[in-house]
Order: structure tokens, then sequence, then C-alpha cells
């Protein structure tokens, strides 16, 4: 049960009202001293020391990412300015404004860009205690409410320094601190285990396709090699046919000119991109194209419903989908369709299952591309038409249930994180006194 504390006064701060009584609202620059990291120094110059650093992208909510650490050149006095202290808090001056993080000597020694603030908490402070009020202006959105835009949002020293946070006593701001890294570890701990589950499901939801579309239903039916390395045996009845001569439609499209208002402004006809794949049903675009572009532009054709649509390189490559619309495409995107011999359902959980060695065809440096030529050179083993209906059949069946089963657990998982918002935020407010709870401290890493 909920328990506030006895008496309260105003914050004078609008969104977060009453506090208790003995609590004190303060600017930060009060509570910790505040230091923006150096300016990027990439070039060694005389007496110099070359050093790690870090940058805003290392900066993730509570914790240090030190998977990618850069060095640059630091003189003498600036390594006592900028050098990390265990305990310091560390807060992103651009990207995901105020995103902060506390420094806990994951390196012996290291530094601060100017893309991060490092503020060293002072004594009678926890500094943990802070942590978790930055976490709560961070989810609310207030940091990026007075962050100064130009194009780039930034979070400056002269803004940072003035935010007003809430104080309670030392020994509460150490209660308030053991408290929440007790009950957000549990709630930490339930969402990794969802996500464990989910992540199994994946992979089981991976396996029944694959079984499905390279073995078929009969787990005693008669195998004979595929004669190809990565597919293994498939059915002995099952024809090996190339993609190239079993879809009478094979084809792709372009991308009109983005300065062009006139082939985009009110454009009523669906334009897939690469970005739009869904390894799914496709049921909308993320842009449409006008007549006057599929007028201008002879490599623009409307594919019918239920295409199959292959992303054949950029970030998405691999990716697939099944068009529920009529529709162009862009130049990244390869369609597949009217096929005498392969249902375009039985295709997609081939590719769909096949998406990794698909991949690992693909040629170029730095865009691998697996090309329409790859496409169509592949060779997809086909059941009989009535076996592949059962296959379509069993498989949207058993997917199906897979995906309400994942669905379930990320709406767990999102209520799970939205209870642990607003419980540090009910807590480092005010609005639930845990002194009486005792809990002795746990920091888990």
């Amino acid at each position: 049960m909920k328990k506030p504390y006895l008496k309260y006064k105003d914050s004078g701060i609008e969104w977060i009202g009453e506090i208790p009584e003995h609590w004190e609202a303060k600017p930060i620059k009060y509570v910790g001293d505040i230091v923006l990291g150096k300016m990027l120094t990439p070039d060694d110059k005389e007496g110099y020391f070359r050093k790690p650093y870090l940058r805003a992208q290392n900066i993730t909510w509570e914790k240090v990412d030190t998977e990618d650490i850069k060095e640059m050149w630091f003189s003498e006095k600036e390594l006592s300015q900028y050098r990390l202290k265990e305990n310091d808090l560390l807060v992103s001056e651009g990207g995901e404004v105020g995103r902060t993080a506390i420094w806990q000597n994951e390196l012996n020694e290291c530094y601060i860009q100017n893309s991060v603030h490092k503020i060293t908490i002072k004594s009678k402070n926890n500094p943990h205690y802070y942590l978790y009020h930055f976490q709560i202006y961070g989810k609310t959105g207030y940091f990026d409410s007075i962050v100064n835009r130009v194009s780039i949002a930034h979070l400056t020293r002269e803004k940072l320094k003035e935010i007003m946070f809430l104080s309670p006593t030392f020994h509460e701001q150490q209660t308030i601190a053991n408290y929440l890294d007790r009950k957000t570890h549990q709630i930490d701990t339930f969402i990794e285990n969802k996500q464990k589950l989910i992540d199994l499901l994946k992979e089981q939801r991976a396996a029944i396709i694959n079984q499905a579309v390279t073995k078929g239903l009969n787990p005693n039916v008669k195998l004979k090699d595929s004669g190809i390395e990565w597919l293994g045996e498939i059915p002995e009845h099952w024809e090996l046919r190339k993609v190239g001569r079993s879809f009478n439609l094979i084809g792709s499209g372009t991308t009109p000119k983005s300065e062009n208002i006139g082939y985009y402004e009110n454009g009523t006809i669906n334009w897939v991109i690469t970005g739009d794949l869904n390894d799914g049903i496709l049921d909308k675009t993320s842009k449409k194209i006008t007549e006057k572009a599929l007028d201008e532009y002879s490599t623009l054709k409307i594919y019918p419903v239920g295409t199959l649509l292959i992303a054949m390189y950029g970030a998405t490559i691999g990716k697939i989908s099944l068009m529920n619309f009529e529709g162009c495409v862009n130049q990244a995107c390869c369609a597949l369709s009217n096929s005498p011999y392969l249902s375009n359902e039985f295709s997609f959980y081939w590719f769909l299952a096949n998406k990794q060695n698909i991949i690992n065809m693909s040629f170029g440096g730095g865009q691998p591309n697996i090309s329409q030529e790859v496409v169509r050179s592949l060779k997809i083993p086909t059941p009989p038409s009535s076996e592949q209906q059962a296959i379509i059949y069993h498989l949207d069946e058993q997917t199906t249930r897979i995906d309400k089963l994942m669905e379930r657990q990320g709406r767990q998982i999102e209520h799970l994180k939205e209870y642990r918002t607003t419980l540090i935020s009910e807590v480092v407010t005010g609005k639930i006194d845990v002194r009486d709870y005792g809990i002795p401290e746990v920091r888990p890493s």
C-alpha cells in the first residue's frame, strides 16, 4: 500500500506539484559541480597525452556503454579537468538530451568530450538518488521542452545548471536510492525474463517455418539431396524450381525525383520503399506517388495484390513482405508474382526461412547487394500445389499462435516499463514515503 508523507508544501515546480514539507527544491548547480567535456582534439600536440574519452553515444540510461571508446589528445591541465571519478553523473548534451548514466570506474582512466557533461555530486548528497531524478526528467520529456534547438537539440551547461531538483535529507536520498535499486532490479529481471521468452518464441517460430518449407509436414516422407549445401535434403517428390523460370512477373521500380513535388503531392498510388517491408503482410506504404510520376517513369509498374517483395540492399536487405494492395516499388525492391508453380504465400515463407542464407549471397562492400539476378538464380523446393496450400494453412495457424504469445509478452513488458517509470517518479518526487522500508543498499550490476 502506498504511504504518503504527513505534510506537503508547494514545490514551485508546476508539473511536480507538492513535495514533502521538509524537502527543498534547488538548482542542480548547488548539488554538484558541472563540467562540459573537451572539444575534440584528434591531432597530436607537443606535450599532450592520448587518452580514452566518452561521447554522447556512450551514455545510455543509468549505465555507460564502453564497447566503442575513442581516444584524443589532452593537455596536463585538461587531464585534471576532464577526468572521471567514481559516481560522477554523465549527462548527454546532444542527441537524446539529458540521457544520464553514472560512472562506476568501467575503465581505469577516462575523460569526456564536449557532447557530455559530468556532474560531481557534492558531499552529503547521494548521486544514485539524483540519477533517478534525471530519469524522471528524461522520461517525461522535460529536457526536450527546455533545450536550445537550431537544427540539433543541445542541453547547454547554462541550461543544465539552473534545472531545479528536489533535495530530501541525505539519509532519505540514500533510502530512496536503495529502495529504487531493489525495486527496479526486480522489474528489470521480470522484463529480462519476458524478453528471453520472446526470443525463444522467435526461435520456435523460425524452426517451424524452416521445417515446413524444406521438409514438409509428413515426418516420414522420403528425402533426397537437394544439391544445395545450405538447403540440405528435401522431400523426394518435390521439385527444385529456379525463381527466374517460375514467376511470370519479376521486376523492380524506381524513385521519382524528390524535388519535383508533382510526383508526390496528393499522390494516390501506393509506392513501396524497403523501409516499409515488415517480414509480414504489408497493409500500407509510408509514401504515395501521382499519376504524373507513373506516366513519366517507364520503370514504374503497378504490381498486383499478393505480390512478394524482397529488399535487395540497404539496411533492410533480405526483408520481405506480401503486398495487400496494388502498388509500385522503388529500385531497392524485387517484386515476384504470377507463378503457375509457386504460391506467393508459400514463397513468402520460404524466403523468410532462408533470409540469412540469401543475405550471405550478397556482394559489394559498403552496401551489400543481393540484386535481381541473385533472386532470379535462387532455387526453391516446390511441393505440389495442394501440399503448398496445406503448408500455408499450417504455418498461418502456427505463426498466428506464436505471434499472439509474443504480443502478450510485449504488452506485459511495456506495462512493466510504465510501472517502473511511474514508481521512480512517485518516490523521487515524494508522493510515496519509503523511509520505513529499511531496504539494505543494493547495486545490481
